[in-house]
């Protein structure tokens, strides 16, 4: 094998571990909240039973979406603190931002905070699809495009995810009368 060829294998091993990292620790998240729902409908009513599977699901499914954006956001940024302190920055703000909005939905969700993760993840979304397409806004590199790679497309898709699953929640909600759930 080539050096070249050696040293693709290696970067795919390692983005394929962290994927899968990530998707174990994903699935631990939801299991332990999903014990942790469970010990607590032991009190409610059948009724009440019934209504809250979409809702909890998109919550959840939201918060971790956001947690895997934000897992990569930490990994990438130390490489674009290299490239610009403004382009780190930005990458610390928004990685520290979805993490505590998934905590802050897992611990004590709120229907306006809600509200403002699934715009902020998608006012993500929308930056990439930008700085892909027509140009980077600011910065060193303003005016040219980023190359497309398959960290950001993850996290991209886990944003999307996030925002997805919040329509999910906020249209179950309206239909139940409530969001938050916890």
């Amino acid at each position: 094998m080539t050096l070249a060829a050696s040293n693709i294998v290696q970067t795919h091993l390692a983005h394929t571990l962290e994927a899968v990292a990530f998707i174990v620790g994903t699935l631990g998240v939801a299991a332990v909240f999903d014990i942790r729902e469970r010990r607590r409908a032991n009190g409610r009513t059948v009724a009440a039973k019934t209504q809250r599977p979409l809702l909890t699901w998109a919550v959840r499914t939201s918060a971790i979406g956001a947690i895997g954006a934000s897992a990569i956001h930490f990994r990438v940024m130390p490489e674009h603190f290299g490239e610009a302190f403004i382009y780190g920055f930005f990458f610390l703000v928004v990685a520290s931002t979805q993490l505590a909005w998934a905590l802050l939905m897992i611990v004590r969700p709120h229907r306006v905070l809600f509200a403002a993760g699934v715009a902020g993840n998608a006012a993500v979304v929308l930056l990439w699809l930008v700085t892909r397409t027509i140009a980077i806004p600011l910065g060193p590199d303003a005016g040219s495009t980023e190359g497309v790679g398959a960290l950001d497309v993850v996290a991209s898709t886990s944003e999307l995810i996030c925002v997805v699953a919040g329509v999910l929640a906020f249209r179950s909600g309206r239909q139940q009368s409530y969001v938050p759930v916890g």
